[in-house]
C-alpha cells in the first residue's frame, strides 16, 4: 500500500498548530482532486488535501479558477472524520451539487458541481 504522507504528495503549505508555546508543522494528505469540465481553466486538474480547501476566483483561495463570476473565497470542500463535505461560504452566485442549489452537503465521489461558468468533478482516493 502507498504512503500517502509522502513529501511529494503533500500541501506546500502546512498545517500550523500550537503544541505547548511551540508551532509545529504538519503535511496535509492527499485525499482526492478537482477536475475542471467547463470554464476558464477546463481541462486541469486540482489537489483536494485532509481538511479544507477553498476554491475561489483570487486569493486567499487554495484553488484558483480565474472565473469572473466566483467570490474570491466562493466555496470550500473539506474532507474530515473520513468524509467529504461541501460548503458555500455565502457567495453572491451560490453552488449546485448535482443541479440541485446546495449550501452545505455531503459529498460523493464524482459528484458533479458548478459555481459560476465553472463545473468540475470531485474525485476521492
Amino acid at each position: 500500500m502507498e504512503d500517502k504522507t509522502r513529501w511529494e504528495e503533500v500541501d506546500k503549505t502546512r498545517i500550523e498548530g500550537m503544541v505547548g508555546d511551540k508551532t509545529i508543522l504538519a503535511p496535509r494528505r492527499l485525499v482526492g482532486w478537482v477536475a475542471v469540465v467547463k470554464g476558464p481553466r477546463r481541462g486541469e486538474d486540482f489537489p483536494l488535501f485532509e481538511g479544507r480547501n477553498t476554491l475561489g476566483s483570487s486569493f486567499p483561495s487554495q484553488i484558483i479558477l480565474h472565473d469572473p463570476n466566483l467570490s474570491a473565497e466562493h466555496l470550500s470542500i473539506r474532507f474530515r472524520d473520513g468524509a467529504f463535505s461541501l460548503f458555500d461560504l455565502d457567495s453572491e452566485a451560490g453552488v449546485s451539487l448535482n443541479g440541485e442549489r446546495a449550501f452545505h452537503a455531503t459529498l460523493a465521489d464524482g459528484d458533479g458541481i458548478i459555481a459560476g461558468t465553472s463545473s468540475f468533478k470531485v474525485k476521492f482516493l
